[in-house]
């Protein structure tokens, strides 16, 4: 088994199965970030960071489970778009859908906790940015 841990998997997982969707990759292409994006950003991109989360313990020292939470969203200027509406969707379909897919030495599954809908304001230029997403819980196991 590797030295990377189920978050760091998760990170690396997580960007693949959206970078993979031809509808999310049509509208961002390969701008999908992880923890954050990088500066200047073209727009739309994804985002997604670990929020926390919770072990699922067994017998002795074995750990049978990791739930850790993530947001994960798409970013854009303005208000949403078509488009950001379909990338929005469409995280929440291949999150969601995602059941025991393994990565590395770990197996996944998503499911959506609660809607990401909330706008910012970059004070410095007075720009709107639109964030559309979901806080998704996912479920890691480590393979036997």
């Amino acid at each position: 088994m590797g030295d990377v841990s189920e978050i760091q998997e998760a990170k690396k997982w997580i960007r693949a199965v959206l970078t993979a969707n031809v509808d999310i990759a049509a509208v961002v292409g390969t701008r999908v970030f992880a923890d954050r994006s990088p500066s200047p950003v073209v727009f739309p991109y994804i985002i997604y960071n670990f929020l926390g989360g919770t072990d699922v313990q067994g017998l002795g020292t074995a750990r049978l489970l990791a739930r850790p939470l993530f947001q994960v969203r798409v970013v854009g200027e303005g208000s949403p778009n078509t488009d950001a509406r379909k990338v929005d969707k469409r995280i929440d379909t291949v999150l969601q859908n995602a059941v025991n897919q393994q990565s590395g030495d770990y197996y996944f599954s998503a499911r959506r906790e609660q809607p990401v809908d909330r706008p910012e304001l970059d004070p410095a230029t007075n720009k709107v940015f639109f964030n559309l997403g979901g806080l998704f819980r996912l479920y890691i196991g480590r393979k036997v």
